[in-house]
């Protein structure tokens, strides 16, 4: 976390320059970025010299952390340990519904909280993409009654579709948002 708090201004100041056209720039920023890779970080495009390793990529999509795993088992076991819980009502969980049929590729789990008397909404999303992947998303907070049918709607509709599988070297040519070894189109 400390190296991400450091890279980000960094990368910042790298790719922004208040330098106009007209400026001369010397010889030791022109060798910095002939030796760059381009990488697609969040919605931006940045310069990182080769030499650099990127660590802790930006994962938060619309306030929700995007967390990524690796390998078909692991993504069921996540996804059926999930609803094991939200089924049982853990805590002052209670679960409501799956948007899909259990045992597929993808997955949004909806359950009520009761939060002192009253009732919030929160959703689970799970989808695999390519065999060895599985993205992760979770809400970031309780939602009221008509909001989550919406975010269960934007998912659903939306932004699942819109999710595929990205190598760290590709840089989408249309827009959305990058995040480790994921994209979302749009």
């Amino acid at each position: 976390m400390f190296r991400a708090l450091i890279l980000i201004p960094l990368l910042t100041l790298a790719t922004c320059s208040s330098q106009s056209n007209d400026t001369p720039v010397d010889t030791v920023e022109i060798e910095m970025f002939e030796t760059t890779q381009t990488y697609c970080f969040g919605r931006f495009l940045v310069k990182v010299p080769r030499e650099a390793k990127l660590e802790a990529q930006h994962n938060e999509f619309y306030a929700k952390t995007i967390e990524t795993g690796r390998g078909r088992e692991e993504f069921h076991a996540k996804v059926k340990e999930t609803l094991e819980d939200r089924k049982k009502g853990v805590g002052i969980d209670k679960y409501l519904r799956s948007e899909y049929p259990e045992g597929g590729d993808t997955q949004i789990i909806v359950n009520e909280v009761d939060l002192l008397g009253e009732i919030a909404y929160e959703m689970d999303v799970f989808a695999i993409r390519r065999s060895d992947y599985y993205f992760y998303f979770t809400s970031a907070g309780a939602y009221d009654a008509e909001w989550i049918e919406k975010n269960v709607a934007v998912y659903r509709d939306i932004v699942l579709p819109a999710l595929r599988y990205r190598p760290d070297n590709e840089i989408p040519k249309e827009p959305g948002f990058c995040f480790e070894n994921g994209f979302i189109a749009g």
